[in-house]
């Protein structure tokens, strides 16, 4: 029985021995780090198959332009590959094949690795600039001739900047034609991205996180945004949109008022048209475009008079409304010859010194509500003069009639 067991034992340890010893067979895994894929900067490549094989095993590699056709092929770990010929936006391609051990060449595992290469000549040198409007932000260098693994970024993005009311949109580049590109730091820099010094530009994008009114808000057309923004008082809503245009509306906020016909609406591109019904037209959109509204807003006018009288050039001396634009007005007493005194308040503050000369008010710039308080008063003198000519002609009445 102890023989028989001791039996039973050592076949299954052979058996286990054995079966260690059997060379690979066709469908098993084997071992593999993770893929490193490299985007390349220059115009020669080392890329390592990253493949752990058994003894006796082989990778076998083919390069692979964007048409399939076969460029480079080897075996090995690692492949060195000139790449001065396919300098273009096309990728090529690395087809990997493992292969086992068990007599009969069994393909383990065949990938297709995408290999972008980079049409700046290796030699140079690029500086990337990032600008907040005219600051500069940030500013690093990056050579030709570096090679950066899949997954990381070909130039080192900083922080996002902040702006009170603004959301950050991202880094853009502007090609030779002026049109807009999202900047992606995972994606190689191409010659078309860089000038002629070797810079590249890349300009912060503010989306405004406000509604339109005072501040401004975005739409996207495509894949195109729309920037709306507004002076303060002034708010945009959009109406509908189509795949190239969009239709919005402008309106007062409460607590403001504007000459509503002489609003004016720009954008930076496309064409802007007044609808009908009132409403606004932004067709054409084939990029990102900025919509600017403006207009002159009314401010109110408030007179206190007293023994005065106010002339306005264009307006009438009742309490009124005024646009943001110059301010002209005279001040006279209702006595021709009398002492005046005006003070003139804009949104509570005194002004007078800066826009009173005489009974002459001039405001170059109207922003904000206006207070005018103009009083006329007889000077002391003339009063004592004037009580005296009356007592003397009492007195001279009286002293004649008792004559």
């Amino acid at each position: 029985m102890r023989l028989k067991a001791a039996i039973a034992i050592a076949a299954v340890a052979l058996a286990a021995v054995l079966a260690f010893q059997l060379p690979a067979s066709s469908g098993d895994t084997l071992e593999e780090e993770p893929d490193e894929i490299w985007y390349v900067y220059g115009d020669d490549a080392t890329f390592e198959c990253r493949y752990e094989v058994p003894s006796g095993g082989s990778v076998e590699w083919q390069v692979y332009d964007s048409g399939w056709n076969v460029i480079m092929e080897g075996t090995g770990q690692s492949i060195t590959m000139d790449l001065s010929a396919y300098g273009t936006d096309s990728p090529v391609y690395v087809r990997q094949t493992v292969t086992g051990t068990s007599g009969v060449t069994d393909t383990i595992l065949i990938e297709v690795l995408p290999l972008h290469i980079k049409t700046i000549s290796s030699t140079g040198s690029i500086t990337v600039l990032f600008y907040d409007v005219s600051t500069l932000y940030s500013a690093q260098s990056i050579t030709g001739a570096t090679t950066v693994k899949y997954g990381e970024d070909h130039v080192f993005i900083p922080s996002d900047p902040e702006k009170t009311d603004y959301e950050f949109g991202g880094w853009y580049w502007t090609d030779s034609e002026g049109t807009e590109h999202l900047f992606d730091a995972s994606e190689p820099v191409t010659a078309e991205m860089v000038d002629d010094e070797g810079i590249l530009r890349l300009d912060a994008k503010w989306i405004g996180s406000g509604g339109g009114g005072g501040g401004s808000h975005t739409v996207v057309i495509g894949n195109h945004s729309v920037v709306f923004e507004a002076v303060n008082g002034l708010r945009c809503d959009t109406v509908s949109t189509t795949s190239s245009s969009v239709t919005f509306k402008i309106s007062v906020i409460d607590g403001y008022a504007f000459y509503m016909d002489d609003i004016t609406v720009t954008a930076t591109y496309g064409s802007v048209t007044l609808n009908s019904d009132g409403t606004y037209t932004l067709s054409g959109i084939y990029r990102d475009t900025v919509v600017s509204v403006s207009g002159d807003r009314i401010y109110s006018v408030e007179y206190r008079l007293s023994n005065s009288s106010v002339s306005v050039p264009g307006y009438d001396s009742t309490p009124g409304k005024t646009a943001g634009g110059g301010f002209s007005a005279t001040v006279s007493s209702s006595f021709g010859w009398a002492m005046l005194s005006v003070t003139v308040y804009m949104d509570g503050i005194d002004v007078t010194s800066d826009v009173v000369s005489g009974g002459s008010i001039e405001i170059d710039e109207v922003t904000g509500n206006l207070v005018i308080i103009a009083d006329s008063s007889l000077p002391w003198l003339v009063i004592l003069v004037i009580v005296v000519v009356i007592a003397a002609a009492v007195a001279y009445y009286l002293y004649r009639r008792r004559s």
